[in-house]
């Protein structure tokens, strides 16, 4: 893994500017903190994706020098964000890996392979966050789930813990700069790895997308 040590050191230095930043003009709040104060990692943050913001909303909610920080990211491969213009120079680019977005391995139709960067990760106690969906929605509701998640908490024995992002669907500037948004990060409580399979064997590629969609049901229940 390439500057392991330099996701910490950005997430930690921006913290304070981003925190009042989403304070003062997104009226950011947090709920459901207690669920994972008492936790370390490894973890896995399964959240709704419905916006570019959210890889930073998510360690900006929680404590500043956090033991779950830094977070990791499962991403795409760089060609993904490029039609995004000059975002996508920023997701893809060389300051997304620094930030500890490492992208999956695609085509492969392995879990093992496709996430093995993520599987190390884990086995070495980091907290990685995980956009189960694959990408922002276009409709703000949350879509099916890729078996990913549901492979990385079966092989690593790591907890899940649901995230629902919410406020900041479709968010431009003009919202988020006349203070006329609310963005709501909220932690659920933490899902046993063993309560997603029924049986120890090696899941199939479609109990893994089972328990990824019981992961998601979860992130649903948190939104109001």
């Amino acid at each position: 893994m390439l500057f392991p040590s330099m996701p910490w050191l950005l997430q930690n230095s921006v913290w304070i500017p981003t925190r009042i930043f989403l304070k003062f003009f997104a009226r950011f709040e947090i709920r459901g903190f207690e669920n994972i104060k008492n936790l370390s990692g490894p973890l896995i943050f399964a959240s709704n994706h419905a916006s570019e913001l959210d890889p930073i909303l998510v360690p900006a909610s929680l404590p500043f020098l956090s033991k779950l920080l830094p977070v990791f990211y499962v991403a795409k491969k760089r060609e993904f964000y490029r039609k995004d213009g000059t975002l996508g120079l920023i997701y893809g680019g060389a300051f997304f890996k620094l930030w500890g977005a490492y992208p999956v391995r695609e085509g492969l139709k392995n879990y093992k392979l496709s996430l093995n960067i993520h599987l190390e990760m884990l086995k070495e106690k980091k907290c990685l966050l995980i956009f189960p969906e694959g990408k922002i929605t276009k409709n703000g509701s949350i879509g099916s789930a890729h078996g990913g998640i549901g492979y990385l908490a079966y092989a690593t024995k790591s907890k899940v813990v649901p995230v629902a992002i919410e406020g900041n669907f479709r968010l431009n500037r003009k919202k988020f700069f006349l203070r006329k948004s609310k963005i709501i990060v909220t932690f659920g409580v933490p899902i046993n790895p063993g309560s997603l399979f029924e049986k120890t064997e090696e899941p199939s590629a479609e109990k893994c997308r089972s328990a990824a969609e019981k992961i998601m049901l979860s992130v649903k229940k948190l939104i109001k």
